[in-house]
């Protein structure tokens, strides 16, 4: 009688324990990195956001002639140009520009302004945008040129009413 080559019942069975435990490491691999890098993706697009926020805040602060600040609203106003608003509520800024409206989730807090002497024109904002769970203090500085400044103290002297 010949003898047929294979392998027995237990070497069958011990390399199938062994695939299967490589195959559950490399599947609890896989979900560790894929859990890893989900993470790593909604931290980034917080810090995106936050940058492309601060970023367009400033710009438009410098480019405005006059910026002014009321009651949770900056308004920056530029000479050939229709207004431009920012609205500050406790989960999210929300700027618009003519019918155009960009909405920042961003939760901030401890919102302060400075303006310049004896104006309204808005000098300094600066406030705390929290993320991750730690507050990040932002800040906007606004230079007028002295002819704004010269024309803003004249319209005040000469409001009705400005004592």
């Amino acid at each position: 009688m010949k003898k047929i080559k294979a392998f027995t019942l237990i070497e069958i069975i011990i390399a199938m324990l062994l695939s299967s435990f490589t195959i559950g490491l490399a599947i609890t691999f896989y979900l560790m990195m894929n859990n890893q890098f989900n993470r790593f993706t909604s931290r980034m697009d917080g810090n995106t956001r936050l940058v492309q926020f601060y970023k367009t805040l400033k710009q438009d602060v410098e480019r405005a002639d006059r910026a002014y600040y009321n009651s949770s609203t900056l308004e920056l106003e530029k000479e050939e140009s229709p207004g431009l608003t920012y609205l500050f509520s406790s989960k999210r800024i929300i700027r618009t520009h003519q019918t155009a409206r960009d909405t920042f989730h961003l939760k901030h807090t401890n919102l302060n302004t400075k303006t310049v002497d004896d104006t309204e024109l808005l000098q300094n904002l600066w406030f705390s945008v929290v993320i991750e769970g730690k507050p990040l203090v932002l800040s906007v500085k606004k230079q007028y040129p002295q002819y704004i400044l010269y024309t803003e103290k004249q319209k005040q002297e000469y409001e009705p009413g400005f004592e």
